[in-house]
């Protein structure tokens, strides 16, 4: 509902009044309310996912006789994630979005064929490195 402009002009509706521009073809706001831009996001846990797969393929991750120290894979993983951080200082992501970025790397990394223990540190090792960058 507009209402008198402070200064004695026009009418100012609730949009201005938070600064959006008025929709020219209603009498709404042109508001978009995006939490994450969920392209940008997939595209950063694909690309996480790939380079994850090309230095540490699911063949050797899911091979117990073929062990991996497990320091060796925290430094692949550490290296993998600073795309992610480059991509974190670029865009912050709030807490809904990095729930999210955790959920898609772990669906790809099981897709990709690793099984869920290295998914699960993979991923927290992710989000932790994110969290890590925002500081």
């Amino acid at each position: 509902m507009p209402r008198p402009a402070p200064n004695g002009g026009a009418e100012v509706g609730p949009c201005e009044t938070l600064g959006y521009p008025p929709s020219s073809e209603t009498s709404g706001c042109d508001v978009k309310f995006t939490l994450f831009s969920p392209t940008g996001l997939d595209a950063l846990v694909q690309d996480v996912a790939r380079r994850i797969t090309a230095r540490y393929p699911p063949l050797v991750a899911n091979n117990p006789e073929r062990t991996v120290s497990q320091n060796r894979v925290e430094e692949i993983l550490e290296d993998t994630f600073d795309g992610a951080l480059r991509f974190q200082r670029d865009t912050p992501t709030g807490f809904l979005a990095r729930a999210r970025l955790r959920s898609t790397f772990r669906r790809e990394l099981r897709e990709i064929g690793y099984e869920d223990k290295f998914v699960d540190f993979a991923a927290g090792k992710f989000i932790e490195q994110l969290t890590r960058g925002m500081r």
